[in-house]
């Protein structure tokens, strides 16, 4: 202690907390503080059950911000909400955060943002979302007045480059968050794994967003949903479900022909595009574009975001080239002319191989329907024909 009484000297601080938080803190510190002003310059060890931590804090009980944290973290918990100051850290403020979690539905800790007044610049080695895990975590925040601002969110996730930023606004009784970011380079295999969900899907995706959303529980988020999103694909592979088999057999049909050859059952997307629009709980895709070897797709859909059901139309354009996967594929001009429809619904928990067919009265009709527009073009050509002869 200072002989004026004014400033202290920290060797060794060791504090430990309980109740905010599963498994107890630790917090190691060592430092200056200014008795008068109420000021501390720490540098800090943290730790819980996991959670390892080192970094510098400065305590401002006068200014603000009143935290102002650089912290390396090997693991990200809410355990952070003690950062964010003695009234945010209490166990009613806390304790929210955990509220519901028996149903899978997580309060957000709305009481504990409302009272800090913290700025934070975080670097993490594994930070655990739900199921999913961001690896080397940048994050930068500014917490005050009821408002987390978090400009920075870098990291990899999934094996893609994640750059994103987003703003929760808890002044009223319903927060308000919004996101914009960008998420390239995302491995689907490790996505489907940490999901539970079968492997049916390999490739690579690039997203991009702009959403809205309000609510004061992590489903409700969800649920409230809105804006735009953009998913741009590569080397995508869609396991138990072959589209071009399935249209091989249709134009066998209506060729009177059978298959000689095994078609695979899978599906090789040379591009796979799609435009979200988020609404009301629901994922409308529109448009949703899909490029094969030997046609292409256009459509709309929709997908429920609670129950992963979902509904899409296409129309699938043939190529020439069809009839490189069995001779009974081969197609005209007149199969090349049509769209063929090509109806989808399911879940995307169930198996591909009962999500799609094509409707085979659509297909006839219009066949048709171009053949009676063929005929009539043609007796109108030697109809024309004749009166320019009988002039002559």
């Amino acid at each position: 202690m200072a002989a004026d009484q004014r400033n202290a000297t920290l060797n060794a601080l060791s504090v430990t907390v309980t109740g905010a938080t599963p498994t107890p803190v630790v917090l190691q510190a060592t430092g200056t503080l200014a008795i008068d002003t109420q000021e501390a310059q720490l540098s800090l060890d943290l730790s819980s059950g996991e959670i390892k931590g080192t970094g510098t804090v400065a305590y401002r009980s006068f200014q603000s911000p009143q935290i102002d944290a650089e912290l390396r973290l090997n693991l990200l918990d809410p355990a952070l909400l003690l950062l964010a100051g003695p009234s945010a850290a209490s166990s009613g403020a806390a304790g929210d955060a955990s509220a519901g979690a028996e149903d899978g539905d997580t309060a957000l800790p709305l009481d504990a943002i409302r009272l800090a007044d913290t700025r934070a610049d975080l670097r993490v080695e594994r930070a655990m979302v739900g199921p999913h895990t961001i690896e080397n975590l940048r994050l930068r925040l500014r917490a005050a007045e009821g408002v987390l601002k978090m400009d920075t969110i870098t990291g990899t996730l999934y094996g893609g480059a994640l750059d994103a930023s987003a703003t929760l606004d808890a002044h009223r009784s319903s927060a308000v968050f919004s996101t914009r970011g960008e998420l390239a380079g995302l491995d689907t295999v490790p996505l489907l794994a940490a999901l539970e969900a079968e492997p049916v899907l390999s490739g690579l995706a690039d997203a991009r967003w702009e959403l809205l959303s309000s609510g004061n529980t992590s489903n409700t988020l969800v649920q409230n949903l809105q804006g735009p999103l953009s998913l741009a694909t590569r080397n995508i592979v869609l396991q138990q479900f072959g589209v071009e088999r399935m249209l091989c057999q249709v134009v066998a049909q209506v060729n009177q022909a059978s298959l000689a050859t095994e078609l695979p059952q899978k599906t090789e997307f040379q591009a796979l595009n799609v435009s979200v629009q988020l609404g009301e709980g629901k994922a409308r895709l529109d448009p949703l574009q899909a490029d094969l070897a030997h046609m292409t797709l256009r459509g709309t859909g929709s997908l429920n975001l609670n129950s992963n059901d979902f509904a899409a139309e296409f129309r699938a354009r043939l190529s020439p080239t069809l009839g490189e996967l069995d001779p009974a594929c081969r197609v005209n001009e007149r199969l090349t002319a049509i769209s063929w429809p090509v109806a989808c619904k399911g879940s995307i928990d169930s198996s591909p191989a009962s999500w799609c067919r094509v409707d085979s009265a659509d297909i006839l009709a219009s066949l048709a329907r171009n053949e009676l527009e063929a005929k009539a073009k043609e007796e109108g050509s030697r109809l024309l024909q004749r009166l320019f002869k009988s002039k002559d």
